[in-house]
């Protein structure tokens, strides 16, 4: 949530009678403007934009000279002396003063620009009040910050959602939250907030409705049980009560393209839309990989290991705190795609594919969807407590890059590759104790993806 938009600039950045908005220009076509920069240090100053209430305080104590900062990030050149120390105050003031806005949002949704500004300069000047490390939310932004190099970006957005709906069951329940409140009596009323008080949007027509599926409400409680469980290990609080919390899971229908309609995807005329024919050729590589979205997202040459039929990606999954080592086949049709957007030459580090933001994907992945004709009328159904909450509509209006990971492993198993082999690709890590005993090696899982996605 940005409340707030935060900026640092230099309170004399060039020289006396400078043109700024010549210079301006030519900073814009790569020119260089060091001619007319400030020779002497200069203090810099934070600018806060909040609604219509505009905020300008100097740093202090800090001065620097114009040629040591860098204009396009607001921070100091990585060539400063003093990079690091500076860096991270100035990244610590506005994390400080976004986490303070937050809270205050959450206290009181009806604080004027001017109050929040308020804020903002007692942050900057060190006015507020030193941390009390016991305090539930805290510890919680300490959970955070100790997960996030542990965990994938859409974990810690989850972490995240689960903090956010429970500053707001606060306002909602009129409750302040402590380690000692998390009890049965909370657990109803958490329940009750994101049962028929949490919006949530539509997958299917746009819009928004009230209140969470009965899945989702089990997934917040398992990530506070687990929050509630770091915290006691490391002595914040010593109640046990949250381990009697009990949500129900309904069974998940399993979206995925049928053979037919997987070949309607694939063979779709694009001709003429460009967009679409690299999104549709970024989900069918995506399929025959058997991935997550932000694992082909995070694909680089380095992971590519040449081999005569193609390629193999060695692939380290995150699961939790576990590294996950898998060996996928890029060959027969796979590797067509693959090379439509190989670069020769290109740098071990480069990412392979052009991948766009996840939604943007989703959005051009049901335009495809509905020029190949995937128009079954598909009903997805949901329980939120009692209520049934029926998602109606057309099966394309239901695809995204999770489809094709779900079709590759469904259709995999239903056309007979062995399922271990399928796990030896996909990283699903189910039946642990069965590996031992089959013997699935990288040859086998090779083997047995061959005959199936080979294209011999």
């Amino acid at each position: 949530m940005e409340l707030a938009l935060v900026r640092y600039l230099l309170d004399v950045p060039y020289k006396k009678g400078s043109n700024y908005r010549q210079i301006h220009e030519m900073r814009k076509k790569g020119h260089s403007v060091n001619r007319y920069l400030n020779p002497e240090p200069t203090s810099i100053y934070l600018f806060a934009t909040i609604n219509s209430a505009k905020l300008k305080l100097r740093i202090p104590p800090v001065k620097i000279r114009p040629i040591d900062w860098d204009f396009e990030k607001q921070m100091p050149s990585k060539s400063y002396e003093h990079y690091a120390s500076l860096e991270s105050k100035l990244t610590g003031i506005k994390a400080q003063i976004s986490e303070s806005l937050v809270k205050a949002y959450y206290r009181d949704d009806m604080l004027s620009g001017h109050e929040m500004c308020e804020i903002v300069r007692k942050v900057v000047t060190g006015e507020t009040p030193q941390r009390d490390t016991n305090e539930f939310f805290d510890v919680y932004d300490m959970y955070m910050e100790q997960k996030e190099p542990e965990v994938s970006e859409a974990t810690m957005r989850k972490y995240l959602n689960v903090k956010l709906a429970l500053l707001e069951v606060q306002k909602v329940k009129r409750i302040k939250l402590t380690f000692e409140r998390i009890n049965l009596d909370f657990q109803d009323k958490f329940k009750d907030y994101l049962l028929n008080h949490r919006v949530v949007k539509n997958k299917v027509g746009g819009g928004e409705r009230v209140g969470l599926s009965n899945s989702t409400v089990a997934k917040y409680f398992e990530n506070l049980k687990w929050f509630m469980t770091w915290a006691y290990d490391r002595g914040y609080h010593s109640t046990v009560v949250y381990r009697s919390f009990k949500t129900k899971r309904d069974p998940k229908e399993v979206i995925y393209l049928t053979p037919k309609e997987l070949k309607q995807f694939a063979e779709v005329n694009l001709k003429g839309h460009p967009d679409l024919h690299k999104v549709r050729q970024l989900w069918m590589l995506q399929f025959y990989c058997g991935q997550r979205y932000s694992d082909m997202v995070a694909l680089k040459y380095a992971d590519l290991m040449k081999i005569p039929k193609g390629y193999v990606w060695k692939l380290y999954q995150i699961k939790g705190k576990k590294k996950v080592a898998l060996h996928i086949p890029i060959i027969g049709r796979a590797l067509e795609i693959l090379n439509e957007f190989l670069v020769k030459g290109a740098s071990p580090h480069r990412k392979v594919l052009p991948m766009l933001s996840n939604q943007k994907m989703n959005k051009n992945l049901k335009m495809v969807g509905k020029l190949a004709g995937i128009n079954e009328m598909w009903k997805y159904m949901k329980y939120s407590g009692q209520k049934a909450i029926p998602d109606v509509g057309y099966k394309y209006q239901f695809l995204t890059t999770h489809v094709a990971r779900k079709t590759f492993v469904t259709l995999s198993v239903k056309m007979g590759m062995h399922e271990e082999a399928v796990r030896g690709i996909s990283g699903h890590t189910g039946r642990d104790t069965m590996k031992p005993y089959l013997g699935i090696d990288d040859d086998f899982i090779f083997d047995e993806y061959s005959k199936f996605w080979g294209g011999d």
